[in-house]
C-alpha cells in the first residue's frame, strides 16, 4: 500500500478503536503493531491483506465495524482502483466473529474453522501476527510492571490457554489442508514459520512467569 492509502487506512482504524488496552494505551497500537510486523515478515503482502490486517478485530469489537471498513475502503477507492472489497471482507471475517457473538463461543469458532482449514490461506498469518502482538504486549507489560493489577490480570493462564489454542488451531490446519500448498508463496510459508515461532516462545515465556508447565504444541513443517 502505497503511502498516502496507508495514512487515510491508520487514521480510519485510530478513529474507531478509541477504547484503551490492559496496559492503558490506545487501542489502535495494536492494529498498527500488526500491520508493522506483517510487513516485516512479508513485505510483498498483497493490499487486502494489509488491509484486513489493520481491521482485524472491527467486526468484532466496534458497532457499525462493516460500515467504518466500507469507509475506508472507499477513501482509498481512486488510489487503489484494482482493491478487492470482498476479499478484504472474507480475511476479516477469517480472524474474528461478529460483536453479537459470545465471548466464549467466538473462540471455539475461531478455533474451529482454522483447525478445519476454512478460512483463506493468507488468514493463517494474520491470525499468527495477531497472537504474536497479543503475546508480546502481555509479556512487555509485565516487563515494566510485575505488580500492577491490570498487568497480573492480563498475563493469565485464561490468556495463555486462549493463545495456545488459536495457534495450535492455525497449525493444525496448515497440516492438514494440502491446498495450500499451491497457493503459498516461499515469503508467505517462511513467514507463517517464523510468526508461529515467534509465538511459541513467547507462550512459553508466559508459562515461565505463571509457573505452569510448557505449552504442548503439535508438529508444523
Amino acid at each position: 500500500m502505497d503511502k498516502p492509502a496507508l495514512l487515510i487506512v491508520q487514521a480510519r482504524v485510530k478513529a474507531v478503536h478509541t477504547e484503551l488496552r490492559a496496559g492503558g494505551a490506545p487501542y489502535w497500537t495494536h492494529p498498527i503493531r500488526c500491520h508493522e510486523q506483517l510487513m516485516r515478515c512479508w513485505g510483498s503482502a498483497p493490499l487486502e491483506v494489509e488491509i484486513a490486517m489493520l481491521f482485524h478485530d472491527t467486526l468484532e469489537d466496534i458497532e457499525g465495524g462493516e460500515h467504518a471498513i466500507q469507509s475506508a475502503l472507499n477513501d482509498i477507492r481512486d488510489a487503489c482502483p484494482a482493491l478487492n472489497d470482498e476479499k478484504v471482507f472474507a480475511l476479516v471475517r477469517d480472524v474474528t466473529t461478529p460483536q453479537d457473538v459470545a465471548k466464549e463461543q467466538a473462540i471455539e469458532q475461531i478455533k474451529q474453522r482454522f483447525s478445519k482449514g476454512r478460512v483463506n490461506a493468507e488468514a493463517y498469518l494474520l491470525k499468527a501476527v495477531d497472537i504474536r502482538d497479543n503475546t508480546t504486549d502481555i509479556l512487555d507489560g509485565y516487563e515494566k510492571s510485575p505488580e500492577d493489577e491490570d498487568v497480573q490480570r492480563h498475563l493469565s493462564s485464561n490468556k495463555l490457554q486462549k493463545y495456545t489454542g488459536y495457534i495450535n488451531a492455525v497449525r493444525c490446519g496448515l497440516n492438514r489442508n494440502q491446498k495450500f500448498e499451491k497457493i503459498y508463496t516461499v515469503e508467505l510459508h517462511t513467514a507463517i514459520s517464523i510468526t508461529i515461532g515467534d509465538v511459541r516462545a513467547n507462550l512459553n515465556k508466559i508459562a515461565a512467569l505463571l509457573g505452569e508447565d510448557q505449552p504442548v504444541f503439535p508438529g508444523y513443517r
